[in-house]
Parts: C-alpha cells; sequence; structure tokens
C-alpha cells in the first residue's frame, strides 16, 4: 500500500501502519482505525500512551481520555492512579473528611456562642456587629444573580480546550482554563469522594460525576 504521513502526537517506527501507530503519552486514540489522536487535558497522566495492546491507558482506567476507573477502583485527584475500593471501607479511610467536617460544625458553634456572649455581655456590640451582617446580607442578595452568571459562564468558557480541539489555544489559555476547571466545577471537593466505591454497579458514574460537578458550584452560589 502507499505510505502516509505518520498521525500527529503519534510516533511511527519502521514496518509501522495504521492500527499499531504508537501514542505519545498524555495523548489517547479511539481505536486503530482512527485518524486522530487526541490530547488528554484534563487528565493527562492517565493516558500513559503506547499502541492499542496498551489501550493508551494507565493501570485500572479506561474509557474516553482514561477517565474511568475499573469496577472496583476509584481515582481521587486528576492523574492520579485508579485506587482499589478495598482501601476505602471502614471510618479510618475518610480522616480527613471526618475532620473537615468537624471543623465546620465547631466554627458554627463558637459563632453562636460567641454572639450569645456579646449580647448578654457587650449588647452595642452585638447590635453593631448585626448590623454589619445585616448590610452584608443585603449586599450578597443584589451580586448573588451576577454570580450565577459568572460561575455558569466560567463553567462553560473553561471547557472549551477540551471540548472544540480543532481550535489551536494558547497554552497559556489552556493552563488558565484548567485551573478554573477545577475550581468552578469543585472539582477538589468532589474528587476526594469515592463515588465509585459507593455501590458497585455494572454503570459508569459519569453522569453522576457530571450532575455533581455542574450543579454544585451553582448550589453554593445559591446558599
Amino acid at each position: 500500500g502507499n505510505c502516509h504521513d505518520c498521525l500527529t502526537n503519534g510516533e511511527c517506527p519502521l514496518g509501522t501502519d495504521k492500527s499499531n501507530i504508537k501514542v505519545d503519552s498524555g495523548y489517547w486514540r479511539v481505536g486503530s482505525d482512527s485518524s486522530m489522536i487526541l490530547e488528554c487535558t484534563s487528565n493527562p497522566g492517565a493516558c500513559i500512551g503506547g499502541n492499542i495492546t496498551s489501550s493508551y491507558c494507565q493501570d485500572k482506567s479506561h474509557g474516553p481520555y482514561c477517565a474511568a476507573c475499573d469496577t472496583g477502583y476509584w481515582g481521587s485527584f486528576v492523574g492520579e492512579k485508579c485506587q482499589s475500593c478495598d482501601t476505602k471501607r471502614g471510618i479510618g479511610a475518610y480522616v480527613d473528611q471526618i475532620w473537615v467536617a468537624v471543623g465546620v460544625v465547631f466554627c458554627v458553634i463558637m459563632r453562636v456562642v460567641v454572639l450569645q456572649m456579646m449580647r448578654k455581655y457587650y449588647p452595642t456590640i452585638a447590635a453593631a456587629y448585626e448590623d454589619r451582617i445585616g448590610a452584608f446580607i443585603t449586599w450578597y442578595q443584589e451580586i448573588k444573580a451576577k454570580l450565577k452568571i459568572m460561575v455558569v459562564f466560567e463553567q462553560i468558557g473553561s471547557t472549551f480546550p477540551e471540548s472544540l480541539r480543532f481550535i489551536d489555544y494558547p497554552p497559556l489559555y489552556t493552563e488558565f482554563c484548567e485551573s478554573m476547571s477545577g475550581v468552578f466545577s469543585l472539582q477538589f471537593a468532589v474528587s476526594t469522594v469515592p463515588f465509585e466505591c459507593l455501590r458497585y454497579s455494572k454503570y459508569e458514574h459519569y453522569y453522576d460525576m457530571l450532575f455533581a460537578k455542574t450543579a454544585g458550584p451553582i448550589g453554593v452560589v445559591v446558599l
């Protein structure tokens, strides 16, 4: 047959055909017949490259852009290897989350106690404090709609490099979008919870995670 140029982001040693092109690390290919090698922008560490026999994904990972973990495994942060759900069983596996929850509850209780003490012993200061809180709440109600618009815009805008791959984005813009995507999707919070381990199922948790990352920031703004 005729010889062709090697696909971009791939390697073609002597004797290579379309079915066994070696994909560069950080990239993923749909299959051996695909003419495009796609960049793993959101989880480059999971895409180890190679040829079709290696599935282009790190151990215990699969799916488009190697974003899903095998059954019985879960992935915490972007690019981190999928971990066994056996390590997330028992209360000891959730120490960090428990301490964060305890800290939040403690801060709320202390605020209530301090405010009650101020009302009893320093009523003037307490009244001034409550006036300031009331003014802040009024101000927040006025800008809440603007915040929701900003959050939704950032959620959509930060996905451009991943969803519209035919555009050649500047590296600085791509890095900025990756950072904003992690913040406005609450990835840093959602990724600490092993949703894949909550129940064993043959179904993927893609839509569960998508809903949590999309609705979570909007819910925070609404509150």
